[in-house]
């Protein structure tokens, strides 16, 4: 009696198992790639650069929100036997730090070693002035450098407030400290740095450093790079 077909073919079947699974293997890998090609975003030179803006303004709003110290800009020009100047391009926002609670009889903002060296105050004119809580714009008196008291110290530039100007500070409040310039009616006879970046602290009248933290304000140029991050974002997930 003959054997069935299908039992006499076995062996030949089983044996052509693995030659089979050897000639699919490379379309298998193949596939993979392709699959793992798709699924990987390709970033154009345009979603980096929106990419970049968006971590910038993430940044700066991170700091805006006073967990963090960080150096400012600000450039001082001039001195040394002639009127000095201060430019601030972009406001710097100050928050109190928890726990603070202190009356402030005279603020001052103070340019951690922003003076190449000691010398007698400055009387100025300008547009720099500074607020508290978004409030009235108060103004500010002169440039003084070459005094070291308390948080003082003989390298710094520190701008007092005009006499007066009293009030509370608690814990979250906010100072600002808008942009422009500030320049001295006359002569003055230290030099400042030639850094462009300066750490800068509040303090009482008398040196006594307040609790809090300064930073730039979002520039403008870090929240557009938000907006273009999201609308590439936007397209991208569209098509």
């Amino acid at each position: 009696m003959q054997e069935p077909t299908r039992f006499r073919d076995a062996p030949r079947r089983t044996q052509a198992l693995p030659k089979a699974r050897a000639r699919l293997a490379p379309s298998l890998k193949t596939g993979t790639r392709r699959t793992a090609h798709t699924l990987t975003p390709t970033l154009t030179p345009c979603m980096k650069f929106a990419l970049r803006g968006m971590a910038l303004a993430a940044t700066a709003a991170f700091f805006t929100t006073g967990s963090v110290d960080a150096a400012v800009s600000a450039q001082f020009t001039g001195g040394n036997g002639t009127p000095l100047s201060l430019t601030l391009v972009d406001p710097i926002v100050f928050t109190v730090a928890p726990g603070v609670s202190e009356f402030v009889n005279q603020l001052v903002f103070v340019f951690d070693g922003a003076s190449l060296g000691g010398g007698a105050p400055g009387n100025f004119t300008g547009d720099i002035t500074y607020t508290v809580n978004g409030g009235p714009s108060i103004p500010l008196m002169a440039m003084i450098s070459g005094v070291a008291i308390n948080d003082f110290t003989a390298d710094d530039i520190f701008i007092p407030t005009v006499p007066g100007t009293s009030f509370q500070l608690n814990a979250g409040d906010v100072i600002t400290l808008s942009a422009g310039t500030l320049t001295t009616v006359g002569p003055t006879s230290f030099a400042p740095s030639s850094a462009t970046s300066f750490d800068v602290f509040i303090t009482q009248s008398m040196g006594q450093r307040i609790g809090s933290s300064a930073v730039p304000e979002p520039s403008a140029v870090a929240l557009l790079g938000l907006g273009a991050a999201g609308l590439v974002l936007r397209r991208r997930r569209a098509a």
